[in-house]
């Protein structure tokens, strides 16, 4: 594109900061590039359906309460099952603690990270 484009083309993403700030690290195996481009597309994904939730009927209640008591929506459950799948696939977590799951979800022994999450709100810690 010429000067005059009104559209960046050379933007600097997540993913790319990510990756290009891993390569200079000494020793880096690439599983935190890895759960992060996972969560990265649980976010997106979540975005999406956010975005299309009212198409969907995808507002309001589901029907069942969480385990900190509150009634869970259904989005909050549409959330926590991207964030769970995308994030067991990334295969760098070894265990995920959600409030809309009585249990802890334990992956193969192979995986590392220990990941809580507060589906919709966007609040994840890794432990």
């Amino acid at each position: 594109m010429t000067d005059q484009s009104p559209f960046e083309t050379d933007m600097l993403t997540l993913n790319r900061y990510v990756m290009e700030k891993g390569r200079r690290v000494k020793g880096a195996t690439g599983e935190l590039t890895q759960l992060l481009n996972s969560t990265l597309t649980a976010i997106k994904a979540i975005s999406s359906a956010v975005r299309k939730a009212g198409l969907a009927h995808m507002y309001g209640i589901a029907g069942s309460v969480n385990v900190t008591g509150d009634e869970q929506k259904k989005l909050d459950m549409l959330s926590n099952s991207l964030v769970i799948n995308m994030l067991q696939s990334s295969y760098s977590t070894c265990v995920l603690v959600s409030e809309e799951n009585k249990e802890a979800i334990i992956t193969p022994k192979e995986k590392r990270v220990s990941i809580w999450s507060n589906s919709v709100e966007k609040e994840w810690s890794l432990i």
